[in-house]
């Protein structure tokens, strides 16, 4: 498969739906969108995408099976069902503990940190999941709070998913290695799709993600305007935005962490931002990427996220 030769944005959908988000309701609410005023969520980004004839990538939080069960798996298989890029997110601290407790090993709660075997683990447990929910295969991953480490990467290539989407110079803390990049290859032939970044963004004093909740990109055509400058920055690099399945919500009231209220402008900005990019960019998937010859691209050894 060949891409075309315009400018290329992938949109990636963090699918999670943490307990600490909301009082009550958290697959309806952090998920689906389902609220009393209008509908957010994947069910408004899928509609919104179809209308323009694009497709999500949704890195989909199947560790979360442990604290919705079937439930989070038919959030996985409507994302598969509409034709979306269902893929693997995880937060390995949701994995039930009988996980750990079959294998004998501690449990996981931070991707960084893991060990050989708790990598394993982690990966076969994530495909046991995806499995009930599609008949396809993964191909692509990304750790929560952007979290990996060699040991991930080695048992993400073993079981066959060659992509990952972890790499996000923006965020420090979340590995040890924190410079721009374009995307490369890990050393285990991992194909790594950073989440696109620019230093000094219109005078900001640190890296910008590409990332719909970052107040610097709050009306779509500030989006398209980082996206217009990523490609003049990197021509011929997939963009890649981060988008969370709770995206087109806010806080209520004062509490900064429940995620209760339906914003309609953001249903909006991103209806607009698709409007604006339709001229612009065609939207790709993993699936499309791993279909894709990639070309010649810089290697760097797994040493480095030892």
């Amino acid at each position: 498969m060949t891409l075309s030769q315009k400018p290329k944005l992938m949109i990636t959908v963090d699918v999670e739906a943490f307990p600490k988000r909301a009082a009550d309701r958290h697959l309806d609410k952090l998920i689906w969108g389902r609220f009393t005023e209008g509908e957010g969520g994947i069910l408004a980004m899928m509609r919104i995408a179809e209308k323009h004839g694009a497709r999500l990538t949704m890195f989909t939080d199947l560790a979360e099976v442990g604290l919705y069960g079937d439930a989070m798996i038919e959030v996985a298989q409507e994302i598969d069902r509409r034709g979306h890029d269902l893929e693997l997110h995880c937060h390995p601290e949701f994995m039930p503990g009988q996980v750990w407790d079959e294998v004998g090993i501690r449990q996981l709660r931070l991707l960084n940190d893991a060990s050989p075997e708790q990598a394993e683990a982690t990966v076969k447990y994530l495909l046991a999941a995806y499995a009930q929910a599609s008949t396809k295969s993964p191909v692509a991953f990304r750790g929560g709070s952007y979290r990996f480490n060699s040991a991930l990467l080695r048992a993400l290539a073993k079981a066959g998913v060659m992509i990952d989407s972890s790499y996000n110079p923006s965020k420090p803390k979340q590995s040890r290695v924190h410079e721009l990049r374009a995307a490369f290859n890990w050393s285990n032939g991992v194909l790594e799709l950073p989440i696109s970044c620019l230093p000094d963004y219109n005078g900001a004093p640190d890296l910008t993600d590409f990332n719909f909740n970052v107040g610097r990109l709050s009306t779509a055509e500030k989006m398209l305007d980082f996206l217009t400058k990523f490609h003049a920055a990197y021509p011929g690099e997939i963009a890649v935005l981060v988008m969370h399945s709770w995206s087109f919500s806010k806080p209520s009231g004062s509490d900064v962490v429940h995620y209760d209220l339906w914003r309609e402008d953001e249903v909006v900005r991103f209806s607009r931002f698709l409007e604006l990019v339709a001229g612009y960019a065609d939207v790709v998937t993993t699936r499309d990427v791993a279909a894709t010859e990639m070309g010649s691209l810089a290697t760097y050894d797994l040493s480095e996220v030892d």
